[in-house]
This record gives C-alpha cells, sequence and structure tokens, in this order.
C-alpha cells in the first residue's frame, strides 16, 4: 500500500489540474458541448487501485508529464465604463417660416344704390267697348258724250249718301300710346258690326227737261273675329233696295255677301276673301256672275306708318288700290289713296273703268271723338261697244266728312 501513495498522490494533483483546466476553458471548448470534460472524467483512469494481485506490479512507467497548465487567461480589463453618452448638440431650431404674404384684402365694394321700389302698377283701364260711326257725303259730277267723233251737251249731276254704323269690339280697346285709329288694329281686337245708308244720285240732261234720279237704301251685317292671335275669320251679308227713275221706273233688290280670312304676322295682316251679289230687277234676277276674289294687305310701321294694298279679279274685270296712313301725332292723321278697277255694269251690260285718288286727315278732338275729313278724284270711262254706240267719260268730285264716337 505504502508503495503506491506517490502514484495516488501524483493523479489527485493531475485531477486538480484538469479541473482547473476546464474552469479556465475557453469559451470554444465550451460550445463544443462538453466534450473534453467527459475525456478527462478521473473515474475513467487506469490507474486507479484495484483489489486483484497482492504482488506488487512492476512499477509503471512514469505517466508523461501533465501539460503545464497553460495560466490562466489575463482578464481583460474591465470595460471601460462609457459614460453617459455625450449628449448631442440640439438641433438649432429651425426659423419659422416665413409666413406667406397675406392676400391684401379687396376693397371693399361700394356700397350699391339701394333698388328703386317698382313702380306701382298702372291702375286698370278700362277699355272702350264699342264705337259708332256716321258720315255724309257729296259729290258733284260731269259726264261727257261722243259719238262719231262729234261731243253731245254734257251732262250733270249730283250724288248724295248717309250711313250709320254701330260697332262692338268683342274685346275692350285699350287706350295707349299708340294712335288712337291704330289701336283696334294693333291690339287684334275682333269686331262685330252692323250699318245703314241711304244713297242716290240725280242725273240732269244737258237741256234741263229731264232729269234721271236713283235712290237706295241697304244695310250689312259683318263680322271679323280672331279664332288665335294670327288667324281671323271675316263674313258680311247685306241688302240693298233700289228704285231707278229714267223714263221708266225699275225697282231692283241686291244681294250681297263675303267671307274670307286673314293671316296676322306681326303687325301686318293677309285677308282673303271671295264675294258674291245677285240683283233682282222687277221680279227678274238679272245673269248671276261668278263673283269676286279679293286679297288685301295691311302693315303698320313703327306705330307711325300704315300701308294698304288690294287687289281683286271679278267675272267681267278687276283692279286693285293702295292706302296710305301717317299718324304724326296720337290724335291726328294723314291719308292718301290711289285705286282703279275695271267692271260691267249690271243694265245694261256695258264694260267701263274706273280711277280715283284721294286724300284725307282725320283729328281726335276728344278721346271719344274723331272727325275724318276727305276729298276724292273719280274719273270714269265707257268706251263706244255694241249696246252703246257712243262713249262716255266722268269726272266726280266728292267731299266726305265722317265720325267716330267711342264709349267704355
Amino acid at each position: 500500500m505504502t508503495l503506491h501513495a506517490p502514484q495516488a498522490k501524483i493523479t489527485s494533483i493531475r485531477a486538480l489540474c484538469l479541473a482547473a483546466l476546464c474552469l479556465v476553458a475557453t469559451p470554444a471548448a465550451a460550445q463544443t458541448g462538453g466534450a473534453h470534460i467527459f475525456a478527462l472524467d478521473p473515474s475513467r483512469d487506469a490507474s486507479a487501485p484495484s483489489d486483484a494481485a497482492t504482488e506488487p506490479a512492476a512499477p509503471a512507467p512514469a505517466p508523461p508529464a501533465p501539460p503545464e497548465p497553460s495560466g490562466p487567461p489575463e482578464p481583460s480589463g474591465p470595460p471601460e465604463p462609457s459614460g453617459p453618452p455625450e449628449p448631442s448638440a440640439p438641433p438649432e431650431p429651425s426659423a419659422p417660416p416665413e409666413p406667406s404674404a397675406l392676400p391684401e384684402p379687396s376693397a371693399p365694394p361700394e356700397p350699391s344704390a339701394p333698388p328703386e321700389p317698382p313702380a306701382p302698377p298702372e291702375p286698370l283701364r278700362a277699355g272702350t267697348r264699342w264705337q259708332v260711326g256716321a258720315g255724309l257725303s257729296g259729290s258733284a259730277y260731269t259726264i261727257h258724250y261722243k259719238a262719231n267723233g262729234s261731243a253731245a251737251p254734257a251732262q250733270h249731276g249730283n250724288r248724295d249718301s248717309v250711313y250709320l254704323a254701330p260697332l262692338v269690339f268683342l274685346s275692350p280697346v285699350i287706350d295707349n300710346d299708340a294712335p288712337r285709329s291704330l289701336q283696334p288694329f294693333l291690339q287684334r281686337t275682333s269686331t262685330f258690326s252692323v250699318s245703314v245708308s241711304r244713297g242716290g244720285f240725280a242725273t240732269r240732261y244737258g237741256n234741263g227737261a229731264f232729269t234721271r234720279t236713283y235712290s237706295s237704301m241697304g244695310a250689312d251685317v259683318g263680322v271679323d273675329t280672331y279664332l288665335t292671335r294670327q288667324f281671323a275669320l271675316t263674313g258680311r251679308i247685306g241688302y240693298a233696295y233700289g228704285v231707278l227713275d229714267d223714263v221708266i221706273v225699275n225697282k231692283s233688290h241686291t244681294f250681297s255677301g263675303s267671307a274670307g280670312f286673314g293671316v296676322r304676322f306681326g303687325d301686318a295682316r293677309l285677308d282673303a276673301s271671295y264675294s258674291f251679289d245677285a240683283r233682282n230687277t222687277d221680279g227678274t234676277f238679272a245673269k248671276l256672275r261668278w263673283g269676286a276674289v279679293g286679297l288685301r294687305a295691311y302693315v303698320v310701321f313703327a306705330r307711325s306708318f300704315a300701308l294698304g294694298l288690294s287687289g281683286n279679279v271679278r267675272d267681267g274685270g278687276g283692279g286693285g288700290g293702295v292706302d296710305l296712313g301717317y299718324y304724326p301725332m296720337k290724335d291726328l292723321g294723314l291719308f292718301l289713296s290711289a285705286a282703279g278697277q275695271t267692271f260691267v255694269y249690271y243694265s245694261p251690260d256695258i264694260r267701263a273703268s274706273y280711277y280715283t285718288g284721294g286724300a284725307g286727315i282725320s283729328h281726335w278732338v276728344t278721346p271719344g271723338l274723331r272727325l275724318y275729313l276727305t276729298y276724292a278724284l273719280k274719273l270714269t270711262h265707257a268706251p263706244a261697244q255694241p249696246l252703246m254706240s257712243f262713249e262716255s267719260d266722268e269726272v266726280e268730285h266728292t267731299l266726305s266728312l265722317n265720325a267716330i264716337l267711342r264709349r267704355r
């Protein structure tokens, strides 16, 4: 047992050295999973004492000197305390953004003048509902006859007529700033009218021994109504009774009628009509004729000028005319007219033609009373023909005075 004491001592020292090596093992050894520790475990050493032979065995070769344990690694100096981080220099405060230039305040709007109060509505004006026209005319004429190049003594005569014409406006006519005479037309007023008349003539033969006379009276009813602002219908019927004293007395009844329509364009109107008449003398009707087709245009310009154009075609003749009106003031009117016509007398069946021209002036002496004065010159010519072996020329001067009375 004494022989093994030094060996046991050596073994103990070796174990201590190995333990020290394990403690100071590098981190890399620790990371290998502890393999070196298990390899140097002293319990696995073959030199441990056993109970096998009592004789001492030959001494074992001296174990190799254990590697000098490397001294424990010099501990690296403790990390210098980093100390609190130096505070970074505070960022220089950026200059505040320059305020954007504020828009200059616009000049305050000039206070507008307070709105004018609306004009008070015009008081409702009662319009004119009816009027009555009346007139009388007188003329003087001279008839010259020629036969076979020689002239017969001239004949002179006079003609006269009167009439009365009530008229109802189917819608009231408002008195405005337009000429009074044009107000019914400009306002597209529908009308219903009645007219009665009486007239006649007396012709004195050259030697004064005989006078040829004619007298008549008649009446008619007419309507002119706007169905729309652009379309109107017209119609008229009439009757006249006449007595002619020319050596033999003849009595006649004349029936007449017309119908038509009008189309309106602003202050212009175009009318078309057809008229027809029939005459019975002493119980016998004269040969019926086709009547006449007429056209008429009437235009008002700037509420101051009026133009009328008319034309017709009839069985045995035709003709036309023009009328001009000028209204320099609301109550004043000036007129010119001209017309021509070819026609056939009823009895005897003689063809003739006439041409006429005239002028007139009208004035509203009060808002409800108009006076109208006209003068007309008429020339009538009848050439020689089978039923009349001579030709005749008639010159007639006519003066007319008319009045219109309007009431509400």
